[in-house]
């Protein structure tokens, strides 16, 4: 039976809510400011508030990181506390992350749970959340690589990205129509202005098939192999991903052997291959097979090759820590994962409520003080709504939606059961 894994997960992004950017590693927005510009437009497009670390822009005298490890780490906790800042966004990978871990506050940071999105050389920090802080964060979606994106942000990651961080209930993972296979040195200010045409078809390829269960974790290769050397996760059982970047030229063989001689690549529930822009995806998917019957042989969980994660466009943006289902007839999704009462809000409470509401009666869009019997809802659908409400860690009785049958009355019943958040006490 799979284990189901309580890992806190960060309270949702609501509408406007502020997100503060920040460099742990690489001075990316230092090297190419108009993309740093263009990522935060993006952002700004979809509604969100935008800042910045106060060490951000700054660049080493060696050219490597954005500020001392002290910096760095100060501007990350300095994200967490405030609490005015809704999310924290990486706005880059590198190769300096992991020097900021011994300087950040795990208790701190569990107290002050909020969204950090990141991707590459960032599985320190996802590892670095899970493994020491039981925080779940988000993998894909690069602020400067994706949101900086020359032409504006892939329609389709800033979906993903929303439905990540934003909505609540099941996150399903459909494939995108098409991808790029283009890879240049964006940070040549002189190149990186240049669109990114999409000239290969998307989609999956399955190595085996399957269904599997399990906690959702991976990275980039190369820095994965490192992150079990420090933090030695137990791995048995998860949905294990994996991706290269473009200028890793080691072989795919030789990175799986890297990763099987840290951790048992035979007893994991499922593998996901991220898409690699140097191949086409069926000969992708062949080099990938034939790396795994060599390191590992038969296996008997679901693998899927050409995801769309890691250095691709659009790309996915995952839950990190979270427990993921493969399956080879309905693809990726992650159920439902109910929140500690104490992380909703009313925006997060008003979503769901409405959500519910809509697959209920998908005909009528109900709102605020519209009645839900009067427009042709029964008992049934009533008990389909506590369900689901209490499904996701959300109080409420057949006698608080009788008395108030309406999306407004919902919202308020649920509300006012629940616990007062510690932040409201706070303020």
């Amino acid at each position: 039976m799979p284990v189901e894994h309580a890992v806190q997960r960060p309270t949702l992004l609501k509408p406007g809510g502020h997100i503060r950017v920040v460099s742990p590693s690489y001075p990316s927005m230092s090297y190419v400011p108009p993309r740093a510009k263009r990522a935060e437009t993006a952002l700004r497009a979809l509604g969100f508030r935008v800042s910045y670390g106060e060490h951000a822009w700054e660049l080493t005298d060696d050219g490597r990181s954005a500020g001392s490890p002290e910096q760095r780490a100060d501007d990350f906790m300095a994200a967490v506390t405030d609490p005015d800042v809704d999310a924290i966004f990486s706005a880059g990978g590198g190769g300096t992350s992991w020097e900021i871990l011994p300087l950040l506050d795990g208790m701190t940071i569990s107290k002050n749970a909020k969204p950090f999105i990141g991707e590459c050389e960032n599985v320190w920090l996802h590892q670095y959340l899970l493994h020491e802080v039981n925080l779940a964060s988000y993998y894909g979606a690069g602020f400067m690589t994706d949101f900086g994106e020359a032409g504006g942000i892939f329609p389709e990651t800033a979906k993903f990205f929303i439905k990540a961080l934003c909505e609540p209930g099941e996150l399903s993972c459909e494939p995108v129509p098409d991808r790029t296979n283009l890879s240049y040195n964006w940070m040549d200010p002189t190149i990186e202005a240049t669109p990114r045409a999409r000239l290969v078809g998307g989609g999956w390829q399955w190595i085996n098939e399957g269904r599997g269960k399990g906690q959702f974790v991976g990275g980039e290769a190369a820095y994965l192999a490192r992150c079990i050397d420090r933090f030695a996760p137990d791995l048995d059982g998860s949905v294990l991903f994996w991706h290269v970047m473009p200028n890793n030229g080691a072989p795919p063989v030789d990175l799986l052997r890297d990763l099987a001689e840290r951790t048992d690549l035979s007893a994991l529930a499922g593998m996901i291959v991220g898409t690699d822009v140097r191949h086409d995806p069926p000969k992708w998917a062949a080099i990938v097979a034939a790396a795994l019957a060599d390191v590992v042989g038969s296996v008997d969980y679901p693998v899927m090759v050409n995801a769309d994660l890691g250095h691709t466009g659009p790309g996915w943006v995952l839950p990190y820590g979270l427990d993921a289902v493969l399956d080879s007839s309905l693809g990726l999704r992650f159920p439902a994962s109910p929140m500690s009462p104490s992380t909703w809000d009313e925006t997060a409470v008003r979503a769901l409520v409405e959500q519910q509401f809509a697959e209920l009666l998908p005909s009528t869009r109900l709102a605020g003080t519209d009645n839900f019997f009067s427009r042709g809802g029964d008992s049934f659908g009533m008990l389909r709504m506590i369900s689901a409400l209490q499904s996701n860690g959300l109080p409420l009785t057949a006698r608080d939606f009788v008395a108030r049958p309406t999306p407004d009355g919902v919202v308020a019943s649920v509300m006012a059961r629940l616990p007062e958040r510690a932040d409201v006490r706070e303020r």
